[in-house]
């Protein structure tokens, strides 16, 4: 299905939380490259490998897949979140690749053409994860060091509730990482 040529980088393989495309990384220490494929028929003919963005050097990213979780039939809601940086941009910049990711008629090229910019870089802030779910996005970043989480309710990106961990934990030395939750609709 898939092979990596080059020993420098390790290749993992998920499923989306929303259970609906395979993503496989190709992972070095500085460069990134995701591709998807639909997860409902793997061995079909019609069902290739696609890449999300093509390897770059230096240029680092990940993705999440969103579909409208109410809408089931309705896949012109469907669309990846990518979280990616540059030499220029090393903080992270958030991107949706707002396109019909089951259509014939739009190619993997031309989705990324329509890339839109939600977050853009800032040099005070880091990206450091974003996740999808039904009714909302989770945003971790970090700024001058702290942990912040960022509530992103009904993906509006005009209204990102933040919420800064410091004064909860009431701590001056933490560490916080996002943990594993494989519930796309997830009400908390």
């Amino acid at each position: 299905m898939f092979t990596e040529l080059d020993e420098r980088f390790r290749v993992s393989i998920e499923r989306t939380r929303s259970n609906k495309y395979l993503l496989i990384t190709s992972q070095s220490q500085i460069s990134t490259e995701v591709y998807y494929l639909a997860a409902n028929n793997i061995n079909s003919s019609e069902n290739t490998i696609e890449s999300i963005k093509p390897r770059q050097q230096n240029i680092e990213y990940s993705v999440e897949h969103y579909y409208d979780y109410y809408k089931k039939q309705d896949t012109n809601t469907e669309c990846f979140y990518v979280l990616i940086n540059s030499e220029q941009k090393p903080n992270f910049e958030l991107y949706k690749t707002n396109f019909n990711l089951n259509s014939d008629s739009i190619s993997a090229k031309s989705a990324k053409q329509t890339w839109e910019l939600l977050i853009p870089h800032s040099i005070g802030t880091t990206l450091e994860s974003f996740e999808c779910f039904a009714d909302y996005a989770i945003l971790f970043t970090k700024i001058n060091g702290l942990n912040y989480l960022n509530i992103v309710d009904k993906y509006n990106f005009n209204q990102i509730k933040t919420i800064n961990i410091a004064k909860i934990l009431n701590q001056e030395v933490y560490e916080l990482s996002p943990g594993h939750n494989e519930m796309y609709n997830n009400p908390e």
